[in-house]
């Protein structure tokens, strides 16, 4: 039964390494659509074979890329969780930097998008990552502060990160 089971384990181990393997060969084509691009780069992540998702993440989020591909990226590689946001401050960073530098017609239209991938992190990390994002931004930022600015750009994050109802309404 014990060599039974230890040759079922290796034919388990094998097919997965077979299958990282194909994910490791997708990860860089270009005609992939961005949610399973995103989504192959996280799977590849954790799984320690790839070491590079901040500079995959800035590749996808760069200028010639159409903002609804950079969503959709985003997404795929978020759809887990938060967990790598929380604690990467790279890839916050980028992320912060993308939505930051969105013009407010690419704002508006991926909105819906964004808060959807937000919408799926659990109420706890989408706060650690305000916090790390205000903490973050608190250090940078001077005291001459427009407070109708700040409190119209905190209202937008509330909105980003408040959680979305099972009708899609705030």
């Amino acid at each position: 039964q014990a060599q039974a089971d230890a040759s079922a384990s290796s034919g388990r181990i094998g097919l997965r390494q077979r299958w990282l393997a194909t994910l490791a060969q997708l990860a860089d084509r270009s005609d992939l659509h961005g949610l399973l691009q995103g989504r192959i780069v996280r799977l590849l992540t954790d799984a320690e074979i790839l070491d590079d998702a901040a500079h995959r993440l800035g590749r996808a989020l760069s200028a010639g890329v159409d903002a609804a591909d950079k969503a959709a990226w985003v997404e795929g590689f978020f759809a887990d969780g938060a967990l790598l946001l929380i604690h990467d401050p790279g890839l916050r960073d980028l992320l912060d930097e993308w939505v930051g530098g969105l013009s407010e017609a690419e704002f508006t239209d991926l909105l819906p998008l964004v808060r959807r991938t937000f919408g799926t992190f659990s109420a706890a990390e989408r706060r650690t990552i305000a916090g790390r994002l205000s903490s973050t931004e608190a250090a940078a930022v001077e005291e001459d502060l427009d407070p109708a600015r700040v409190a119209r750009a905190l209202a937008t994050v509330d909105l980003i990160l408040r959680p979305i109802d099972r009708q899609g309404d705030p």
